[in-house]
């Protein structure tokens, strides 16, 4: 992972389009480009795909919060 912030994609809009984005820029991110997504997605382990992409999530600028 970089330690730079990438610059959100923009391939979604919508109501959701800020959160879509932010969570295909953190795949994009966790997994190191556009060409190895589909490697990176599916042999990665379910539990280090969840923390990688949330540790990409976080380093592109957003984390999860609970809504109260």
């Amino acid at each position: 992972m970089s330690n730079n912030k990438r610059e959100l994609e923009s391939l979604f809009g919508g109501k959701h389009a800020e959160e879509y984005n932010a969570m295909m820029t953190a795949l994009l991110e966790a997994s190191e480009g556009k060409e190895k997504i589909y490697n990176f997605m599916e042999n990665t382990p379910k539990t280090s795909f969840v923390a990688e992409l949330t540790d990409a999530l976080h380093a592109v600028g957003y984390k999860i919060i609970k809504k109260e």
